[in-house]
């Protein structure tokens, strides 16, 4: 937090006030530097300093005064800014930055920046500008493969024919897309879009009676037979939620997990598939973990030869607070998934099951059924959506074994979750990105390879995200600001290091600034020279 003492240009005493800054992202957090104005000096004297770091302090280039009116030039963490201050009465001053910044200061709140319009480095926003740290990434570390949410999907009963062919020729060629069936019912619809699409399929099957496991069984063979790529059965889905009757956490094993492992060993036995089928559970509507250790205890105290879980499966939207009244949305915090692998290897550890198991997030998002920011228009809540699934992925991706699922290429109801255009009376039923579509096609364009990156990563949640990565032809860069409802811009400089010789060219004509609007996207993809 910085405190600006502001002296007149008449001289020191006419006016003295605090201003309160919040500069997020700096390397030791938010710091308490004091910037003091003596007017009475020829040329005014200005001083930046940081109390509790002398080694962090604005440097100032030039200074001139003009009646109420100080313009200096300074340069923070690298970045030269043009800055001038104007005394207008007790209680408020105004600010500009020079050139394509202007800026904007009132007592008690933030700077507001206004970047005009032109190229792609400036804005055409008015908001708070966060200056961070530089972003730091080193192309010699290399972190391991990196992960690949843009590969695990949803369908819907209303998908499109042409789906499945676009989306391959996108590059959106799934590892594993999820389905829907249950007794008696089949979204063929979901199904073929999945199977031209995707490596293997996910079925989501409800089983809530011991009369429906012959026809479970036998729906299971036919499907196993159509489509080959069947790998996964999620046993129910969402028996936790408050509005699903009929089965509960002590009789989810008994009711609906046992009988269907059992149809899935038979089916396994009979047909001898190349892809065997697995299963898992417990299908919950959040990170439960009442119902997942519960799962576990019934599992570990079956004393079944054959028994089997495969993964763990839950969705994604919330957590519930320590009363268990309140729910507490992604959409406000994607930081919030954070420590779910690792609360679940504690569960699994505890009880001696494979500390391995796959987690699959197999709905999740921030927008749960008919959640919205803005229930006007889906325009905004769509830009949203993109910033907010790529945030939460980056959350997730931290752990591993953890697999979290698109919300989904097309719903029926609620379009602002669409990854095509859907819900939406302008647009035919044909495919076409939205934006969350269009981010997660820079998903599948981003390398292989993780790189390190360092810099401040956003307090609880929003902010600035990075994510590097590199091949043996291409660096790529993705960058995003994610800000909900928030009206704040980032800026941070961006510096390369340790860069093989056939990218140092390219490397050269990068911007030196990343800036960025709020719920913002910019990729870099930087092809090799060779």
């Amino acid at each position: 937090m910085w405190t600006v003492s502001l002296a007149s240009m008449a001289g020191v005493g006419v006016y003295h006030g605090q201003w309160y800054l919040v500069v997020e992202g700096l390397p030791q957090g938010r710091v308490n530097m004091v910037m003091t104005v003596d007017g009475n000096s020829q040329p005014p004297i200005v001083t930046i300093t940081d109390p509790a770091d002398a080694s962090r302090i604005l440097d100032v280039e030039e200074v001139r005064a003009a009646g109420d009116s100080l313009t200096g030039r300074f340069r923070a963490m690298g970045v030269k800014l043009s800055l001038c201050l104007g005394l207008h009465d007790n209680r408020n001053a105004t600010g500009l930055l020079m050139d394509h910044f202007s800026i904007k200061a009132s007592k008690d709140k933030l700077f507001e920046l206004e970047i005009k319009e032109g190229d792609e480095d400036k804005l055409s926003v008015k908001d708070t500008v966060w200056l961070l740290a530089p972003i730091l990434v080193d192309c010699s570390k290399k972190v391991g493969p990196r992960p690949q949410p843009e590969r695990y999907m949803n369908t819907t009963p209303v998908n499109h024919p042409n789906d499945g062919c676009f989306l391959n020729e996108q590059g959106l060629h799934a590892l594993v897309t999820r389905v829907w069936a249950g007794p008696g019912y089949v979204d063929e619809a979901g199904f073929q879009t999945a199977h031209e699409m995707s490596d293997y399929l996910l079925m989501s099957y409800g089983l809530v009676s011991a009369e429906q496991k012959k026809i479970f069984k036998d729906e299971l063979i036919e499907l196993k037979h159509r489509f080959p790529k069947l790998r996964y059965i999620e046993a129910g889905n969402e028996y936790d939620y408050e509005q699903t009757k009929g089965v509960t956490v002590k009789e989810y094993y008994r009711k609906v997990f046992r009988p269907m492992m059992e149809v899935v060993n038979e089916v396994n036995r009979e047909l001898q598939p190349d892809i065997p089928i697995e299963i898992g559970g417990p299908v919950s509507s959040c990170f439960n973990p009442e119902w997942i250790a519960q799962l576990l205890d019934d599992y570990k105290a079956d004393v079944s030869a054959d028994k089997r879980l495969d993964f763990i499966s839950y969705h994604g939207y919330f957590v519930w607070d320590e009363t268990g009244r309140n729910r507490l949305f992604f959409k406000d915090n994607p930081s919030r998934v954070l420590g779910q692998r690792e609360a679940i290897d504690k569960m699994l550890h505890e009880r001696g099951l494979n500390e391995s198991l796959p987690v699959f997030v197999s709905e999740m998002g921030i927008y749960p059924g008919p959640l919205a920011d803005d229930y006007n228009s889906m325009d905004d809540d769509r830009v949203r959506q993109a910033v907010g699934m790529l945030s939460l992925f980056y959350w997730y991706g931290k752990s591993k074994y953890i697999y979290p699922f698109n919300w989904v290429i097309r719903h029926h109801l609620e379009g602002r979750k669409d990854m095509l255009f859907t819900a939406d009376d302008r647009t035919p039923l044909e495919p076409q990105f939205t934006p969350y579509g269009e981010a997660i096609r820079k998903l599948s364009l981003q390398a292989d390879t993780a790189v390190s990156v360092s810099y401040p990563e956003p307090e609880d949640g929003k902010g600035l995200y990075v994510q590097a990565a590199i091949d043996h032809d291409k660096i790529t860069l993705l960058f995003w600001n994610y800000q909900q409802m928030g009206r704040h811009a980032v800026a941070a400089r961006l510096e390369l290091k340790n860069v093989p010789a056939e990218w140092q060219a390219a490397i050269a004509q990068l911007p030196t600034t990343i800036v960025l609007a709020p719920n913002s996207i910019r990729q870099l993809v930087i092809p090799s020279r060779q």
